[in-house]
């Protein structure tokens, strides 16, 4: 999720912007064109009041200033806010060290599909991993691969990068739909979420869909995760609701 900040920024104003502007702001005027003036006319002593943006005299001030929309506005505000949150090349020591203290235990090799099966459901029921990034990590190759429908992940840039973007339960909610089925060579489960992202206004987007998280063959760790959502990106992302309070 941090490789893709750009174009995710992208499609979140893309969409917030095309829901929200119809609301507009137009910019008071100007005390200058509210104060007349006092022209003289060379050839007569009469003397003509005419205000400062005189239609006669200059005609660019015919066309009213432009108007500053919301979606304008939120455009700035969300791509400055979700640049500073994606982009983030370095993460903080403590959770550095977190993170490596994590990679360097034991990977739980040779698990049944039974047991691996009990691991990934604790990670969605009790550790809402999908929107925390806080998975079972030695169950997991450290060269594993995470794609959903916007791009591909290595495991430490999803973890950090989905911890990152999304506020956690129970601002974010994910549900496990129907059980956690597994195999020797895959484990997969349906789940249907609402996902607040850590940005202005916190907007929650509602979807559904599938992970298939491929198994190492030996080893039996998961070598890939794969999200395949039930609706296409921009429809998730004109789901968007906002928390005008938060």
């Amino acid at each position: 999720m941090i490789s893709s900040c750009g174009y995710l920024s992208y499609l979140i104003l893309l969409s917030l912007s095309s829901s929200i502007n119809s609301f507009v702001i137009r910019p008071s005027t100007s005390t200058n064109d509210l104060i007349p003036t006092i022209h003289r006319d060379p050839k007569t002593t009469t003397v003509v009041p005419r205000y400062a943006h005189d239609s006669a005299h200059d005609s660019a001030h015919d066309t009213p200033p432009p108007a500053t929309t919301r979606s304008t506005f939120l455009q700035k505000s969300l791509l400055a806010a979700t640049s500073s949150l994606l982009c983030l090349s370095a993460p903080p020591l403590a959770s550095a060290s977190t993170s490596a203290a994590a990679a360097l235990e034991p990977k739980q090799t040779g698990l049944s599909p039974e047991k691996i099966a009990a691991i990934v459901e604790s990670d969605m029921v009790d550790r809402s991993f999908l929107t925390t990034g806080d998975l079972t990590r030695s169950i997991y190759a450290e060269s594993a691969t995470f794609r959903d429908e916007i791009d591909t992940y290595k495991l430490e840039a999803w973890m950090k990068g989905t911890a990152k973007l999304f506020v956690g339960p129970p601002s974010s909610n994910t549900n496990l739909v129907g059980g956690v089925e597994s195999s020797a060579t895959e484990v997969s489960f349906r789940f249907e979420e609402d996902l607040m992202f850590r940005i202005p206004l916190r907007p929650v987007v509602h979807l559904t869909g599938r992970v298939v998280l491929e198994r190492e063959e030996g080893t039996g760790l998961i070598k890939s995760y794969r999200e395949f959502w039930d609706q296409d990106v921009g429809t998730v992302l004109k789901s968007a609701k906002f928390s005008f309070g938060s």
